[in-house]
């Protein structure tokens, strides 16, 4: 029996380290980043949150450094899902303010995006 269970649940266990696997890491950094990095590890960060938000996909965390960002993020171009959302959210416990002042927001307009503290 448990021969038959491991060939009948190996097709889905593959599928779900696929759909984990193609999610992507995104990193921002104003202080040191550049939006020709590839923004995929903290060493290479992008530096505007709206490059990263350009270049992800469902299931993709952008993790956005320290600093003040002076930019308005248009997300409405990205197509999460209800089970893999794409999440914008800070960097450990690292302090992100917009222009305004104001922390970094808490709500989304996109269905499947979310904004995370």
């Amino acid at each position: 029996m448990p021969t038959r269970f491991l060939t009948t649940a190996t097709p889905y266990l593959f599928l779900f380290i696929i759909s984990h696997v193609s999610a992507t890491n995104y990193y921002v950094a104003t202080s040191y980043g550049s939006d020709t990095n590839n923004g995929t590890s903290l060493g290479t960060p992008f530096k505007t949150i709206g490059k990263a938000a350009s270049v992800m996909s469902s299931g993709d965390i952008c993790y956005i450094r320290q600093g003040r960002y002076h930019e308005t993020i248009t997300i409405s171009n990205l197509d999460g899902s209800s089970g893999s959302a794409i999440v914008f959210t800070n960097y450990g416990s690292e302090r992100v303010v917009e222009a305004s002042g104001k922390e970094q927001a808490r709500q989304s307009t996109s269905k499947h995006a979310q904004a995370r503290e």
